[in-house]
């Protein structure tokens, strides 16, 4: 079996979570050993048609960009998202255990639980990162498409705030938001990791200079709604450039008036009551998929052992 997700140059905060998740909790010779044609699709909105199209490449060579591996006979779904399209499958070929939220779901037919970034405290090294000590008021993570559009030092000089760059080590991403009081995030998998360890967050929107905007809408209502949450803390920013400024130079202006301005906007947590429903939910999957597939669990805390 093979794991399926976008793999960025430089690498991205979100889609690196599959290894770092899925290599911990299954990733062993019985994982490894099952039909290396069938595919394991977790984090990320990758329920899209290009990543279908691998049932039939004749050749199985790589047939979206960001991913490897050979032609895939299955897939194996465990909380990945759609995007904007509909999706046209052969039921036969896929074992959906769940996906993200309920859009996702409306287009699949499958049940929802939540992001399959969830599975986090699910992992002997939560415990660890959750005893860290706050050291940031504020922390910042931009999307990873502007990671290396705006000069972050002279922002942080200017706002006294922490840089968590999406490109950095996963466990360094994750020890940061742990130990900031408040996380801003471009990357929606920046708030979704202040939400699992129980951080206020707020979503960072650019306007002009988000990837496609139908796309940025469905993923993150889905997983809105997955978790509870009616309404999202949201700073927009318009960018709306004057003739004589660089698109860049206003962005970074623009960034650095919001993040001296965050006093204005309420942040955002999901319940408590809804947070430990999606961890225990995730956990029965966990074993689930361990049993059906007869792939033992690997490090993992006492919930499920």
């Amino acid at each position: 079996m093979n794991l399926l997700y976008f793999k960025g140059h430089p690498p991205n905060f979100g889609d690196e979570l599959n290894w770092y998740i899925f290599e911990s909790l299954f990733m062993n010779d019985e994982f490894k050993a099952v039909e290396p044609q069938t595919y394991f699709m977790g984090v990320g909105s990758i329920l899209h048609p290009a990543y279908f199209e691998r049932f039939s490449s004749e050749k199985g060579d790589p047939v979206t960009e960001g991913t490897d591996g050979p032609i895939m006979n299955k897939a194996v779904v465990f909380g990945s998202g759609v995007r904007e399209h509909s999706l046209d499958y052969d039921p036969e070929t896929m074992d959906f255990r769940f996906v993200r939220g309920p859009i996702s779901s409306q287009q699949t037919g499958a049940k929802n639980i939540a992001d399959a970034a969830y599975l986090l405290p699910l992992m002997k090294e939560h415990e660890n990162i959750c005893a860290l000590p706050k050291k940031h008021k504020v922390s910042f993570m931009p999307y990873f498409h502007h990671a290396f559009s705006l000069d972050y030092d002279k922002v942080a000089e200017e706002t006294g705030v922490n840089i968590i760059q999406p490109y950095a080590e996963v466990d360094t991403i994750l020890q940061e938001v742990q130990q900031s009081e408040l996380v801003i995030a471009g990357a929606m998998h920046g708030c979704i990791a202040a939400d699992i360890y129980r951080v206020p967050w707020i979503r960072l929107r650019l306007k002009t200079h988000e990837a496609n905007p139908v796309v940025q809408s469905v993923k993150w209502r889905d997983y809105a709604e997955s978790m509870e949450m009616d309404t999202l803390s949201t700073i927009r920013m318009e960018n709306e450039n004057t003739p004589d400024i660089p698109a860049n130079a206003a962005l970074q202006q623009e960034l650095i008036d919001a993040l001296n301005g965050l006093s204005s906007v309420t942040p955002c947590l999901s319940s408590d009551r809804v947070f430990d429903e999606r961890v225990e939910q995730l956990a029965d999957e966990v074993r689930s998929f361990s049993k059906d597939y007869g792939i033992p669990i690997n490090s993992v805390r006492t919930i499920l052992e």
